[in-house]
């Protein structure tokens, strides 16, 4: 093809004139707001917290490598005024948190509202809470100008601070945030009682938390339909998502502890450890973070009919069940039974399996169990009964009143024959160890694993961990499944160059698991 030289010049013209314009653009994206006169740049690598806990204290870090940029001045108590310059938000949840300092002498089991006053240079929404790990999240919508926001927490200790979610805030605006006080002497704002339908579902409402018991539900953008049940230690739910959850933290549902319509648990101040059993039937795979009092567990739920079990710690009578919802997609179905089921035996601290051959089965001093005066077990002091500690009575129910009569042939393959009174129990075959395959690959930046094994003989179900560590120090999924095969989801799973899996399987002694020795730690291959 051939051009004119007319031509010729005003293509060269039209390529260099959009080559400024690009180079304008480019620069102009770059070129950073200037920071208020006098105001310090907020270091976005920083912790949220200093130890003393006296100072306003920022974190600007983000997630999925954007983070947020701005500055602050003052702010070095609750009595000095706080300027503070959102430059750039990160645009993820919690993104921006800034955090007041230490309310000091509160009262644990008390209920406070906190009040948090300031004027905006532009009008956004902020999310507050109390503590990091407070069930409480209110969105609140701020309007240029003087801001007044409240919210409500019941104590649980002397101390407690204030976070903001500065996530809704606009770029390039001010904040000069004047007061955070707290009171414990206040009039809750009346509500509208909700209604039911003719199914006996409530219908949440968006902006707010409902009123209902024993769930209630909070819904930023989605929709859902719900009921539920809550007595003793057993809660029920049958959640209808009409529209999405939103995004993290947008729909959220909980049984406040205040209710006291779970429990009361065993608790004390080391806590006491229960096994929460989660029945459910989903009818779409969603993750969730299920909180309880306080405590993350981020969980899948999958597609169809599943159970999980979550290890808690009781420190509380009545624990506050929370759960962020936001990444439900619409039209899903969630129902399931959560059940709280004290821990009776710690691990491997039962007496009969530790030391059979000791003094104390020939002459018991526990109450309930009858001295035995067969010769077969007086007599079991052989290597073989002495080597009987193996992984069949890992998370142990057995009462530790029970006094085993093994013989020799029970070896290392069965869970002993037990006496309690003059009722006995029947011998439980311990599951042989699980082989997995030699190599098992991930995606790098992939959420999920498939796990495939052949059957062990004995079994009833099994128990799969995955650890960033080899001596799996650290456990960042365990879940348990009654197939061979299956696929692991979690988000944790993703972006990590590290990965071990082990599985082990269990039988059923009653409602107790007896469980085999873990397999061989498997590296998982990250491509």
């Amino acid at each position: 093809m051939n051009f004119s030289k007319l031509t010729k010049k005003i293509l060269a013209y039209v390529c260099v004139a959009a080559m400024v314009f690009a180079s304008f653009t480019e620069y102009q994206a770059n070129v950073k707001a200037a920071i208020p006169e006098g105001m310090t740049e907020i270091d976005n690598t920083k912790d949220a917290y200093k130890p003393d806990g006296t100072e306003w204290q920022f974190y600007f870090g983000g997630a999925g490598g954007t983070a947020g940029t701005g500055a602050f001045k003052g702010g070095t108590s609750l009595t000095d005024p706080l300027d503070l310059y959102v430059e750039k938000t990160s645009g993820n949840d919690w993104g921006i948190q800034v955090i007041s300092p230490e309310i000091t002498g509160l009262t644990a089991g008390t209920k406070y509202q906190y009040t948090v006053k300031f004027t905006a240079s532009k009008e956004g929404t902020l999310y507050s809470k109390e503590n990091i790990s407070n069930s409480d999240k209110l969105d609140h919508a701020f309007k240029a100008g003087e801001n007044t926001i409240k919210g409500t927490f019941t104590a649980g200790g002397a101390t407690a601070v204030v976070l903001l979610d500065m996530k809704g805030v606009e770029s390039d605006t001010l904040f000069n945030i004047t007061e955070v006080s707290v009171t414990d002497n206040f009039v809750e704002e009346a509500t509208t009682p909700q209604t039911v339908d003719k199914d006996g579902y409530y219908l949440t409402k968006k902006g707010g938390w409902t009123t209902t018991l024993p769930w209630q539900f909070y819904t930023a953008n989605g929709n859902t339909k719900y009921k539920g049940t809550a007595e003793g230690n057993t809660v029920t739910a049958d959640f209808n998502f009409i529209a999405a959850g939103g995004g993290d933290w947008q729909t959220q549902a909980r049984i406040p502890g205040e209710s006291k319509l779970i429990g009361p648990l065993e608790a004390g101040p080391e806590g006491t450890a229960y096994k929460v059993k989660v029945e459910y039937t989903a009818s779409k795979e969603f993750s969730a973070n299920l909180q309880l009092a306080g405590a993350d567990n981020n969980v899948t739920f999958e597609e169809g009919t599943h159970s999980l079990t979550i290890d808690y710690l009781s420190k509380v009578d009545y624990p506050t069940i929370f759960m962020n919802l936001g990444s439900v997609p619409e039209n899903t179905i969630l129902k399931f039974t959560l059940t709280f089921e004290k821990v009776a035996v710690e691990e491997t601290t039962t007496p009969s399996v530790e030391e059979p051959t000791t003094p104390g089965v020939e002459e018991p001093t526990t109450p309930g169990v009858e001295e035995p005066t067969t010769p077969s077990v007086e007599e079991s002091t052989t290597p073989s009964v002495e080597e009987s500690t193996t992984p069949s009575v890992e998370e142990t129910t057995t009462p530790k009143a029970e006094v085993p009569t093994t013989t020799a042939k029970n070896n290392a393959t069965t869970v002993p024959t037990t006496t309690v009174g003059n009722q006995a129990k029947a011998t439980v075959k311990v599951p042989g160890q699980v082989k997995l395959a030699k190599k098992i690959t991930k995606k790098k930046a992939a959420k999920k694993i498939k796990i495939t094994f052949k059957k062990v003989a004995d079994s009833k179900g099994y128990e799969v961990r995955i650890s960033t560590s080899k001596k799996f120090k650290k456990i960042i999924v365990k879940k348990t499944y009654n197939k061979v095969k299956f696929t692991i989801k979690n988000k944790k799973l993703a972006n990590k160059k590290k990965l071990y899996v082990q599985v082990r399987a269990y039988a059923l002694d009653g409602k107790t698991r007896v469980y085999g020795k873990w397999s061989k730690a498997v590296k998982v291959r990250v491509k």
